[in-house]
């Protein structure tokens, strides 16, 4: 199996499961951080999402993605802090804005 999955407790096909593991351990993390699957999806995201910027707006690119990621809209300081953000990173900005979305722990758990 490949290493990324293995992180998150996917089952061995090979092998019956009568629950599904429900772990937390640093290697889930490190797998979002690091693994090109990961970095990959977030690229295609901040393109997805630079292309909705151009047509309509910063702002309005910034609240979508909050929306992707976490279900709801960003706080002011947070819409503030990723202008800033894609502003210094220039068109890179957007999959490293992904990318630090998908590393936040309101990504990764359910309240």
């Amino acid at each position: 199996l490949p290493a990324f999955l293995t992180a998150f407790d996917f089952p061995i096909p090979s092998a019956t499961v009568g629950d599904r593991l429900v772990t937390n351990v640093p290697a889930q993390a490190l797998a979002l951080m690091n693994d090109p699957f990961v970095h990959e999806q977030a690229r295609l995201w901040g393109e997805r999402v630079m292309k909705s910027a151009e047509q309509g707006g910063q702002v309005a690119a910034i609240e979508t993605m909050w929306q992707q990621a976490f279900g709801r809209l960003p706080s002011g300081e947070e819409v503030a802090m990723a202008r800033q953000f894609v502003e210094e990173k220039g068109h890179e900005g957007w999959a490293d804005l992904a990318h630090a979305l998908i590393q936040a722990k309101e990504f990764r758990f359910i309240r």
